[in-house]
C-alpha cells in the first residue's frame, strides 16, 4: 500500500520538493493523481523524470498553484539540484 495516499495535493508537492532522495512511492502518487500513472509504470528510467515533472505540472494547476518565476517552477521540478529552498518560496 502507497503510504502517501492519504495526503493533500499540496503537501504531496511539498514532500517532493523537500526530498533529496528518489522516493518512488511518493513519484508513483503524484503520478496517480495527476491521471498519468500508466505513463509512470510504463516509462523506462532515463523517461521517469519528465512524466513526474508533468505530474507535478498538472498538480500544481489542479490546486490552482502558478509559478511565478523558472527558478520556483525549477526548483519544484528539480529539488535535489538545489541546496536550500529559494528565498521566494519561504
Amino acid at each position: 500500500m502507497n503510504k502517501y495516499k492519504g495526503y493533500t495535493n499540496r503537501e504531496l508537492l511539498i514532500m517532493n520538493g523537500w526530498r533529496d532522495f528518489q522516493d518512488s512511492q511518493l513519484e508513483e502518487e503524484i503520478c496517480r493523481r495527476a491521471g498519468l500513472l500508466k505513463e509512470w509504470m510504463e516509462v523506462d528510467c532515463e523517461g521517469i523524470e519528465s512524466v513526474v515533472n508533468r505530474a507535478i505540472k498538472i498538480l500544481l494547476e489542479m490546486e490552482g498553484i502558478t509559478c511565478p518565476t523558472e527558478e520556483i517552477l525549477d526548483y519544484l521540478l528539480n529539488p535535489d539540484k538545489y541546496a536550500k529552498t529559494p528565498k521566494k518560496l519561504l
